[in-house]
């Protein structure tokens, strides 16, 4: 029974083992084939694709400003777009939520951030909301909503994407 007991530990230490290495390799080795083309170069294109401002200077104002691009498709490359943000706290308004939203042409949030202004603090803030895709073909069309809102007041716009070969 103990010979039995020892070698029911060995063996289950080994299979530990190994699958501790197996959590630890797989996920790396599938991330970077992801990002990498034939050659090992990072196949990641970076489209800067609109900007989000929360203000409330003199009260609150938001402005949404989105770009639309006509991109040539390459064949396994993949595509992040990044919206910068930007909350502007001057303690003109108090207990307001700033939120930023990056969404899907569905509706699907893919990204967000919000903040909450309170009384005495300086919550300003400068970001990116982010999304990374592989387009299918050259033909493929995509459409994000970004958005964002201050109090009663918001502004939204559509960023469009169209691949052509």
């Amino acid at each position: 029974m103990r010979k039995m007991e020892r070698k029911s530990k060995s063996a289950l230490a080994v299979f530990a083992g190994l699958l501790l290495v197996g959590m630890f390799l797989v996920p790396a080795v599938s991330a970077e084939s992801e990002q990498t083309d034939s050659i090992g170069v990072k196949s990641v294109e970076i489209l800067d694709a609109g900007e989000l401002i929360v203000d409330e200077t003199g009260g609150m104002t938001c402005v949404a400003d989105a770009k639309s691009f006509n991109a040539r498709y390459v064949r396994g490359l993949t595509y992040k777009i990044k919206v910068n943000c930007e909350y502007i706290e001057t303690g003109d308004e108090w207990l307001q939520t700033a939120r930023f939203f990056l969404k899907d042409s569905g509706g699907r949030v893919l990204d967000s951030k919000e903040i909450l202004d309170t009384p005495g603090g300086d919550e300003s803030w400068r970001g990116t909301l982010e999304y990374t895709f592989r387009p299918n073909s050259a033909n493929d069309v995509f459409n994000f909503e970004i958005s964002c809102s201050g109090g009663s007041e918001s502004a939204s716009d559509v960023i469009d994407i169209i691949f052509h070969e």
